[in-house]
């Protein structure tokens, strides 16, 4: 497994999916090792439930490493000039350790088609296999033409090539004119710690939850949720919004929520370990989802706290943009809204907090869905046959 993100530390939400992946594959007897790049205070070799991670430094002195982790790769060279012009030692640091390591296995599977898809090549050296997955972030380099030709080039040299939805297929089909499988990654199965968490009670959250989990950034629109709760709260007096996670946009948010005078009720939480948020799905209502398309190439690739949130019975709303419909279908599974509209969702939200019919249809739907569609255990079936087409 070659792979930008994966947890430094029991508990990290950093590349969770990427170790989910990887430990199922572990208990069906495929030995599995990921090359993932240091960041502080991380091991060069360990054992994490049973998979192999090997990681690489990339910049001198460690401390300075940019490039990785935080808000992620796109996120930090958008951001930082030192994370730019990390990019090439990055990259050459990658494809020499994938040579390095690539001589002792049978398939290199790379997660992100830039810049791992495009090391993984050097692995052809060796006559190896490579399965690359694209999780939706990589399709905004298509917007340039140079970066149109490196992804051509990566898609082209891989072996086969999957998509975490619908729309990431059709995409990158249309880029790189080559045919593309939908394989989403799982959900579920989360950690549970032995302290348990009453989320309501720690944040003062006395009535109605409503959730939102995820980086705080442009595309995931959510000024429109605070606008769509200010809606609400006139309406409904014993209703709070938690917004879970950290990034760029949280001051401005916080701001924002203030300047509408509506911030007792508007709670930030900053990052949670990934093996406390079951406490947080669990204690909310409604988990909402309101991503906005900033261009064709930059949207909600599929959406993986709808998917979180359903697999424990919790009603969803959505935009209905990028690879959301995928996982909610309008009415079934939880319910669609036109991005940008804080009317529309508010309307939405609370159509689900007063129709308790609905409320469970729903939920039971989409439990049912995600656990039969989404859960690692299929998930990783698809791969493991991926992987057997791979070495036909």
């Amino acid at each position: 497994m070659l792979t930008s993100s994966y947890p430094r530390y029991s508990g990290d939400y950093a590349g969770n999916f990427v170790h989910e992946l990887s430990k199922k594959l572990v208990e069906k007897d495929v030995e599995v090792t990921v090359l993932a790049p240091h960041d502080k205070d991380t091991k060069g070799f360990e054992v994490m439930e049973g998979v192999q991670v090997k990681r690489f430094q990339y910049f001198w002195p460690k401390k300075l490493q940019r490039l990785c982790y935080g808000g992620g790769m796109i996120e930090n060279v958008r951001t930082s000039i030192l994370a730019k012009i990390q990019i090439p030692a990055y990259f050459t640091m990658l494809s020499v350790r994938t040579l390095i390591e690539s001589r002792k296995i049978d398939v290199i599977h790379a997660h992100w088609i830039i810049p791992q898809g495009l090391a993984a090549i050097s692995g052809r050296i060796w006559g190896k296999r490579i399965i690359t997955s694209a999780h939706g972030g990589d399709l905004s380099l298509a917007s340039s033409w140079i970066g149109r030709i490196f992804l051509i080039f990566s898609v082209r040299g891989s072996g086969i090539t999957t998509a975490n939805s619908s729309f990431t297929k059709r995409i990158l089909e249309e880029a790189v004119k080559k045919k593309v499988e939908v394989i989403p990654m799982g959900a579920g199965d989360m950690a549970s710690k032995e302290e348990e968490r009453n989320v309501k009670e720690e944040y003062n959250a006395k009535g109605k939850v409503i959730m939102y989990v995820g980086r705080l950034s442009k595309e995931k629109g959510v000024e429109y949720l605070i606008d769509a709760f200010q809606i609400i709260s006139k309406r409904a007096d014993n209703t709070y919004l938690m917004i879970v996670g950290e990034g760029p946009e949280r001051e401005s948010l916080e701001e924002y929520s203030q300047n509408l005078g509506i911030s007792e009720r508007v709670v930030f939480t900053g990052s949670v370990r990934h093996d406390f948020l079951r406490c947080f799905y669990e204690s909310c209502d409604i988990l909402v989802l309101p991503s906005v398309g900033l261009s064709k190439y930059r949207q909600e690739g599929l959406g993986v706290s709808l998917l979180e949130a359903m697999s424990y019975g919790i009603p969803v709303v959505a935009s209905n943009v990028g690879g959301i419909a995928d996982v909610v279908a309008e009415g079934e599974t939880g319910l669609l809204v036109g991005e940008k509209n804080p009317k529309a969702l508010a309307d939405a939200i609370e159509r689900l907090l007063d129709d308790e019919a609905l409320r469970k249809r729903v939920s039971e739907n989409g439990m049912r869905f995600v656990r039969e569609n989404f859960g690692w255990e299929s998930i990783s079936d698809r791969f493991i046959k991926v992987y057997g087409e791979a070495l036909e």
